[in-house]
């Protein structure tokens, strides 16, 4: 990946990130896989920390 000096994000060209999809593909592991494992990671702690939340707060008011 090039490095540009006035930018502060490096931004991926088209061909890279076509090269990066074909790589991925190779083992069956694409792009789509990849959002789809830490979108259900990330929803699966939210939901565990408002569990954990609902919880604390029925447990102090039944106290």
């Amino acid at each position: 990946m090039k490095k540009s000096k006035g930018n502060k994000l490096n931004k991926l060209t088209r061909e890279e990130i076509e090269n990066g999809l074909e790589f991925q593909s190779k083992f069956g592991w694409t792009f789509y896989s990849e959002r789809e494992l830490l979108e259900n990671a990330v929803t699966q702690q939210v939901n565990f920390v408002v569990a954990a939340y609902a919880t604390f707060i029925a447990a102090a008011r039944f106290k």
